[in-house]
């Protein structure tokens, strides 16, 4: 397994790159096509005030269309755009909000090849923690009726 620690020295001097998960390459391109086909193609990150942080992103949400919350922290918060947001739409809903002082800073770009590896990686780790839950749950129920017949009664026979 090849490792390259900053996606971005990987964007520059590879014209292939391929992520693999759990042993299966789950996809092969150029850095573009991956960021087109498995990214969230633009996300935005936005730093406001704590008091401010639901109306923001309600506000943003009702400007955009759109906006899946990717992750939210007490002040800041990152928004997963759709393919077909409105760029100038954006720009102009967030510079309201920094104009009224109502957001710090914000930042809209296109999803990272980073941004790709770690939802592949949480998908995985999803799976993992969903196959780990079943496999429990499988060791509960079938541990409590048991083959043995009578559900449990081998252990009142030897008190």
């Amino acid at each position: 397994m090849f490792f390259f620690p900053p996606c971005q020295e990987c964007e520059a001097i590879c014209s292939r790159i391929g992520i693999m998960v759990s042993g299966r390459l789950k996809c092969l391109g150029s850095s573009q096509h991956l960021k087109h086909k498995f990214g969230a193609s633009y996300e935005v990150n936005i730093r406001c005030r704590e008091e401010e942080s639901s109306s923001c992103l309600h506000e943003l949400r009702a400007a955009l269309g759109s906006g899946e919350l990717e992750e939210q922290h007490r002040t800041s918060f990152r928004l997963r755009l759709g393919h077909c947001v409105d760029l100038s739409a954006a720009f102009r809903s967030l510079e309201s909000l920094k104009a009224a002082g109502r957001i710090w800073e914000y930042n809209l770009s296109q999803s990272s090849l980073e941004q790709i590896f770690i939802n592949f990686a949480r998908q995985q780790q999803q799976r993992d923690d969903d196959d780990h839950q079943t496999t429990a749950a499988a060791a509960v129920t079938g541990g409590g009726s048991g083959a043995g017949g009578g559900g449990g009664g081998g252990m009142n026979e030897g008190e």
